[in-house]
């Protein structure tokens, strides 16, 4: 029914028609689960609707294939502000002040010499790169343009959640278990109580960055 619509506005010129007839073919494949065919809809009908001087319903239908794209269920349910990139800007910014400080971490850990000095390094590092890439790909945030920025927020957000999930388990635990082991294992001790403090800073910086992520994702977040 959709793409007899569709072929009917072509056939007549329509184009606000169009680009209705391909937003709701592309609301349909969405609540069936196909989001890759979901979001061609949508960025056909973005291109449509652009083409009749229909800003509003062109951000709609950039929403759209945006939602699709990043899996959010529930389609009918209304975003909260779907004509901005606020939220986007803001996952940004938390990911870039993320980043400045892994940055300065990994700086810090190269000079630091200690125990721990390589491990430290090298996990800041890799984080400094994927925190960059989620910046860079929620600033450059761009429907139907840069599908590779879109690529970029999310594996850099997932690989950052990989990373510092384990680390918060595994250096309280390594501080312990060196406490017990007695005066042998008290450098590592002494370098992981040095440690922490860092730590912890850079888990709440993380933990701010990935709140505004999960409210750039969820519409309603």
């Amino acid at each position: 029914m959709h793409r007899q619509d569709i072929a009917a506005a072509e056939e007549a010129g329509h184009l606000h028609d169009l680009g209705t007839a391909r937003n709701s073919l592309g609301q349909t494949l969405e609540k069936l689960g196909r989001g890759r065919a979901a979001r061609r809809a949508y960025l056909r009908a973005f291109a449509a609707f652009r083409k009749a001087g229909d800003p509003a319903s062109a951000a709609a239908a950039a929403y759209g294939a945006r939602r699709a794209w990043l899996g959010i269920p529930d389609p009918d349910r209304g975003p909260h502000d779907p004509y901005d990139d606020v939220r986007w800007h803001a996952a940004a910014r938390g990911h870039a002040a993320f980043t400045a400080a892994l940055v300065a971490a990994t700086v810090a850990a190269q000079l630091w010499g200690g125990p721990l000095a390589l491990f430290a390094s090298v996990a800041t590092g890799v984080s400094a790169v994927l925190a960059l890439a989620a910046t860079a790909g929620f600033g450059c945030f761009s429907v139907g343009q840069h599908a590779g920025f879109e690529v970029a927020a999310r594996l850099g957000v997932f690989g950052l959640v990989v990373i510092w999930l384990p680390l918060s388990v595994l250096l309280p635990v390594g501080l312990v278990v060196s406490l017990f082991l007695g005066a042998e294992h008290r450098d590592w001790a002494e370098a992981i109580g040095g440690v922490l403090p860092v730590f912890v800073v850079l888990s709440f910086l993380q933990h701010r960055a990935v709140i505004r992520s999960n409210r750039a994702f969820d519409p309603e977040g």
